[in-house]
């Protein structure tokens, strides 16, 4: 489950999408907002993965979130930044993330194009 650290910080992420929006002039009709708790990623369990079966891994997430095209991208369980970055990459390339930080559990949050 996600701290309560990260989902204040996801709160302030979704609030900034939508300030930065108004200051722009933009007032958008929807906004997708994702979620996923991905439990171990990308090993799929609290043992280290080869990279290839990562790679797999994170190329069947990839798959899923872009028929999604999200707004705004929350995501839990993640092993490390590295993992969220090589996700996201995966997702849209170039696409820059948001770590939590560690508060017991690693979450990541990407917003725009990812």
């Amino acid at each position: 489950m996600i701290g309560t650290t990260a989902k204040k910080r996801a709160l302030i992420a979704v609030l900034g999408f939508f300030v930065v929006g108004s200051a722009l002039g933009q007032s958008p009709a929807r906004i997708r907002v994702t979620t996923w708790n991905l439990e171990w990623f990308p090993n799929g369990s609290p043992r280290e993965a080869p990279p290839e079966k990562q790679a797999q891994r994170i190329e069947a997430a990839a798959v899923v979130l872009r028929k999604l095209d999200p707004d705004i991208l929350l995501l839990q369980e993640m092993r490390d930044y590295d993992a969220c970055i090589r996700l996201g990459g995966a997702i849209h390339p170039g696409a820059r993330g948001r770590d939590s930080g560690d508060c017991g559990e690693r979450a990541c949050a990407f917003g725009g194009a990812a």
